[in-house]
């Protein structure tokens, strides 16, 4: 029997800015704060109201007050098309110790050809959670399973901070078949540890686990190593004084990108596999509800077509025996 389980720990959060540019003012930026679980990434949650400009091809920078770029995000979304999230790749860590910073946001158009619209805005790198004013806090998560079988079982979870104190703990029965299972939601606090373990008496076969919003119409994650039955150790920002070697949750994938286009798309979606090219990578298209729609075996550029797929925004991912990428997709 093989049994495969998939958890999501999704993180929430908004923030509000107001454009420099008048004519930018469909466009605004709803959050900018570090990947908890990446300290050389940073997450830019942006929102289109404009229904006849999508801004084609975008990228994002970000300049300190002194006008130095330290992060840019790699083009590789077709246009913005109401909420959308961005990677923004850190030249550097930022120092935890920096509450807030004066910024510059630019966006840019055409692979970086045409500079849109410019933002000047108050960043807080580190509160994930923007329905507070603490400039640090607790990161909000629920945390999702995505459970494949093909015979039933049972299995237990729990999460546990540094103190040995119980943040979760519950069974599930699984019948046969595919199921993703929403276990419920909790906050995890900065400068904490936390240990998450995942048995069952008949095995689970593989757990991959990944970091992602929970914004309604937004769909963005991270997979990290794919880890067994093993302890999961989560050191939020990496400021946790914990047992054992840190965990370093997500691997550098910039070398590792694809082209994915046209992204929105309503027929064919071409996946030029990028660093993947000669490595035999399996593509896998997950739904919003992380329903399996497509897989294929693939060693260079693949079509998927979509045309009979229901709109709406989806996940690719593309694995291999030693990394996973994943990127959204909308399919109109």
């Amino acid at each position: 029997m093989k049994n495969n389980l998939t958890l999501a720990i999704a993180i929430c959060f908004c923030f509000a800015s107001a454009p420099a540019n008048a004519q930018c003012e469909d466009v605004s930026v709803l959050g900018v704060h570090v990947n908890p679980f990446n300290m050389n990434e940073l997450i830019l949650h942006g929102f289109n109201a404009s229904e006849s400009e999508i801004f084609s091809y975008p990228g994002w920078r970000l300049y300190d007050a002194s006008g130095v770029l330290i992060a840019e995000e790699q083009v590789d979304l077709f246009g913005i098309i109401e909420h959308s999230i961005h990677s923004l790749n850190l030249f550097e860590p930022l120092d935890y110790s920096i509450q807030s910073f004066e910024g510059t946001l630019e966006l840019w158009t055409g692979f970086y050809d045409v500079l849109e619209c410019t933002y000047d805005l108050e960043v807080f790198p580190w509160r994930v959670d923007e329905a507070v004013t603490e400039p640090y806090g607790c990161i909000p998560v629920g945390i999702t399973l995505q459970v494949s079988s093909d015979e039933g079982f049972s299995f237990d979870i729990s999460l546990t901070d540094s103190n040995a104190f119980s943040v979760l703990e519950q069974t599930y029965t699984i019948e046969a078949g595919s199921f993703a299972v929403f276990l419920g939601t909790t906050c995890l606090e900065q400068e904490q540890c936390y240990y998450l373990s995942i048995s069952s008496e008949s095995g689970t076969g593989s757990i991959q686990y990944l970091i992602s919003d929970v914004l309604e119409d937004v769909y963005f994650a991270y997979v990290f190593d794919e880890i067994g039955e093993d302890e999961i150790l989560l050191n939020p920002f990496g400021q946790g004084v914990c047992d054992g070697s840190q965990n370093t949750i997500i691997d550098d994938f910039e070398t590792f990108s694809a082209i994915i286009y046209p992204n929105p798309v309503s027929n064919n979606l071409t996946v030029d596999l990028g660093g993947f090219n000669g490595v035999n990578t399996t593509v896998k298209l997950y739904d919003s509800t992380s329903k399996l729609v497509f897989e294929q075996l693939s060693s260079s550029t693949l079509m998927i077509d979509v045309s009979d797929v229901a709109k709406g925004m989806y996940a690719l991912e593309l694995s291999t025996d030693k990394h996973i990428l994943r990127r959204k997709v909308i399919i109109e």
